[in-house]
């Protein structure tokens, strides 16, 4: 009942909707086959040449077909007859079959025997019939069809003009962020490239392979990048040659974990390029570069800055790409040097002038001048020319990792660190749309971070944190590694890790096994942070200030605002022992951390002032000053409460609780712990609403 001829209007008649939600058996597949024989030859050809181009076709590529000189009949007549008959339909200008079997019985039409020289022949005629503006509007389903029949081509001058297409598309795809058709082509063109087509057609051969390592490690494609790679090393002769097959590898190292080696790669061809950089450094040698590009800065206002002159070369320009992955890539392992890639990447663009990649350093620099200066409002003014510096050159290639730095390492140390979160998930889809998959995904760990140092709801962060994981995996980045101490901790929280409080288990050896993160410094930094926030949290103070002293020597190398934390509990856990213990072994803790955290209160009240206000409360009580701690406590929970903090104001007023309870103020004791409650259920952190339960009332 679904197919049937209707003898009144003599023509097929079906339920389109039916058909479509219903497997059609495959013998009808051969039986509408044998109707559409009985069809007029015209008819017949008409179906043959839509079903290659599978369940429709748009009318402009018949009207180009039609334009062959072997051609008797016309394509698009043929094809209103099997409109006629209910073969198929047309909506505007577009045939289409009315179902995906239907579409096969036409192409079964074509002996199989047959089916790739006649995809080459529609091919050949859509390329040599079509105008310039049709060519570029038609090229993919013209390199489709070519490259179907490309294994029955003999001439090699057609298989070199096929690859030639087929590069013209991967470009066109590339640029439009269809990575998967953009690899498909490329493919293809490999392929067709043969040891004739690198004697003779060398430039063709290379622009192919290395765009195809590019479109592979978009797509995460890992071992392929380093197949096609190897390929093109292996014919380099010059540098040049050299320079972007190892840019693409270097990208490749970074995103599999293999951090060491990428940064020795960066490190070798920007040696090669004539730029000396002392991977071998010292204190000294750090501060000097620092130094020279403060010296560089004080002849140059913002206007100075943004008008600089546009590089003009190409050496330089090289330089700079290899530079601005090395920043990050120092970042993770080798921080110590990272400021020495950047500064030299700023002083470049002073002195030989600005490329697209300048955005990043300028952002870069902003970072150092927050991070190793506490020059917050410097930092902040070259955040600020970072994405003036990216409109200027419309660099969208640049977008998600200027954002990255922007948004995730500097903006939070003036602005409320709420406002960071949409920049950063702009920055996910930029990075994703140009290709910049590591940016992007970059952008997507510090989203859930921002999350939680937010205070949003533990279940959306866990979501959030899952998602960017799943896309890390999806794109073979092993950077999801580092996200699962964060992912830990949260599931610690809503009381679903079946291993509370051991950070240990944060994830399966096996996927662990495979990568480098998983001893990295920067990964064992974050593991040992969120184990010590866990431990303090949950009142284990002697385990949290062992996390504390194995990554003190890191505390404050990280930039956003939830790795701040380490400064903020390393601190709450030596009041905490100080009480237990007397001072001595936490002083010098005590002192460190209240300095900084009042200098980041200081540029940031919004985000650090109800931090300070409660290490500065527990601070008094320490020293038996009450009157003190009751003010501090107080206003703690009120900036947190004003701010947005809703976790942080539950630990506030836990703490409160517990200052009252030890002075006997059991009333007063036993309020804090139920709005403590409230804030921590809000938060959704459902295992410390069972521990203030389960403690205190």
């Amino acid at each position: 009942g679904l197919l049937r001829f209707a003898l009144a209007s003599r023509r097929w008649e079906w339920d389109i909707g039916q058909i479509r939600n219903k497997k059609i058996a495959d013998g009808v597949v051969e039986l509408m086959t044998d109707k559409f024989l009985r069809m007029g030859p015209d008819v017949i050809e008409g179906l043959r040449v839509a079903s290659v181009f599978g369940a429709q076709c748009p009318e402009p590529l018949l009207q180009i077909i039609d334009r062959s000189p072997g051609r008797v009949g016309s394509t698009i007549l043929a094809l209103d007859v099997a409109v006629a008959e209910g073969i198929m339909t047309k909506v505007g200008q577009v045939y289409k079959f009315a179902h995906d079997q239907i579409q096969q019985a036409a192409y079964m039409l074509i002996p199989k025997s047959n089916s790739e020289l006649f995809h080459l022949e529609i091919g050949r005629i859509l390329w040599k019939l079509s105008s310039a503006e049709e060519t570029e509007s038609h090229l993919f389903v013209i390199v489709d069809q070519l490259q179907r029949g490309s294994r029955v081509v003999t001439d090699n001058n057609e298989k070199i003009m096929i690859a030639q297409l087929s590069l013209m598309a991967g470009e066109m795809a590339t640029r439009l962020s269809a990575f998967l058709p953009a690899s498909a082509f490329l493919g293809g063109a490999v392929g067709l490239l043969d040891e004739g087509a690198w004697r003779g057609h060398r430039q063709l051969c290379f622009d192919v392979y290395n765009l195809y390592a590019e479109t592979e490690h978009a797509l995460g494609n890992f071992e392929s990048v380093q197949r096609h790679v190897d390929v093109v090393l292996a014919r380099a002769e010059s540098l040049e040659e050299k320079l972007r097959p190892h840019h693409t590898l270097l990208r490749s190292l970074g995103a599999q974990g293999r951090v060491s080696d990428a940064i020795n790669m960066a490190a070798g061809a920007i040696s090669q390029l004539g730029e000396d950089l002392p991977l071998v450094h010292t204190e000294k040698t750090v501060k000097n570069e620092i130094g020279k590009t403060l010296g560089m800065l004080s002849a140059l206002d913002d206007d100075s800055l943004t008008n600089l002159k546009t590089m003009d070369s190409a050496e330089k320009n090289h330089v700079m790409k290899f530079l601005h992955e090395l920043v990050f890539l120092t970042f993770m392992e080798k921080r110590s040097f990272f400021p020495i890639p950047v500064c030299r990447m700023f002083c470049l663009s002073v002195t030989h002038g600005v490329c697209r990649e300048s955005a990043v350093g300028f952002a870069y620099y902003g970072a150092i001048q927050c991070v190793a200066l506490n020059q917050f409002s410097e930092g902040y003014r070259f955040g600020k020319l970072a994405l003036r510096m990216t409109e200027r050159f419309q660099a969208k290639d640049q977008l998600a990792k200027v954002l990255s730095v922007v948004y995730g390492w500097i903006n939070h140390w003036t602005e409320p660190v709420q406002s960071c979160l949409p920049p950063l998930r702009q920055g996910v889809e930029a990075g994703m749309s140009a290709g910049d998959t590591e940016h992007a995904i970059i952008c997507a760990s510090v989203c859930p971070a921002v999350q939680f140092g937010s205070g949003q709801n533990l279940d959306l962060v866990l979501e959030e944190t899952e998602m960017f994981s799943q896309q890390m995996l999806t794109h073979n980045y092993l950077t999801h590694v580092q996200c699962t101490p964060l992912k830990q901790t949260v599931l610690h929280l809503l009381g679903r890790s079946t291993h509370p409080l051991e950070m240990k288990h944060y994830a399966d050896e096996d996927s662990l096994s495979s990568s480098e993160y998983a001893d990295s410094n920067h990964f064992t930094f974050v593991s040992n942070s969120a184990t010590m926030w866990l431990q303090y949290i949950f009142g284990r103070y002697r385990s949290a200030w062992t996390e504390c002293k194995t990554g003190r020597w890191q505390t404050v190398a990280i930039l956003i605002p939830t790795w701040c934390y380490n400064t903020f509990f390393s601190c709450l856990t030596g009041l905490a022992l100080a009480r237990i213990d007397g001072e001595r072994e936490y002083s010098d803790t005590i002192e460190r951390t209240m300095a900084q955290m009042t200098t980041w209160a200081r540029s940031t009240p919004w985000n650090c002032r109800n931090k300070l206000e409660l290490m500065k409360a527990e601070y008094a009580y320490f020293k038996g000053d009450f009157t003190e701690a009751v003010e501090c406590y107080e206003l703690s929970v009120e900036l947190a409460r004003k701010h947005r903090f809703v976790h942080e104001q539950g630990l506030a007023l836990e703490r409160f609780g517990i200052f009252h309870l030890e002075v006997g103020n059991h009333d007063a004791a036993h309020d804090m712990f139920v709005r403590a409650r409230d804030c921590y259920n809000d938060w959704g952190a459902v295992s410390k609403v069972a521990h203030i339960e389960g403690n205190y009332i």
